[in-house]
């Protein structure tokens, strides 16, 4: 069986497609900045989300279990550390 070559992945293309330009069109200076700030903020909501489910997914264990018990202080400061992380990329973007 022959190895399938696949196009390489176009990060840009899904938001390329909402500015409704032709393929072989030159972007101006102010698409290409709409474009900059889109990409950006949907990498800082997917990284908030993410974020806000190794949050709920630490909330979730009961502080009860042996490994709660054992772990409460690194617990604690992960917990410190993405509730900065997500004030940061608030801020950031």
């Amino acid at each position: 069986m022959a190895a399938r070559r696949e196009k390489p992945m176009d990060y840009l293309e899904p938001f390329l497609e909402q500015l409704n330009l032709p393929a072989d069109v030159k972007l101006t200076r102010q698409q290409a900045l709409k474009l900059r700030d889109d990409v950006l903020n949907d990498l800082k909501q997917r990284l908030v989300d993410q974020a806000n489910l190794i949050q709920a997914s630490f909330d979730k264990v009961p502080t009860s279990t042996p490994f709660m018990t054992l772990t409460a202080i690194s617990t604690a400061s992960l917990h410190l550390i993405l509730t900065f992380f997500i004030h940061l990329l608030k801020s950031v973007f």
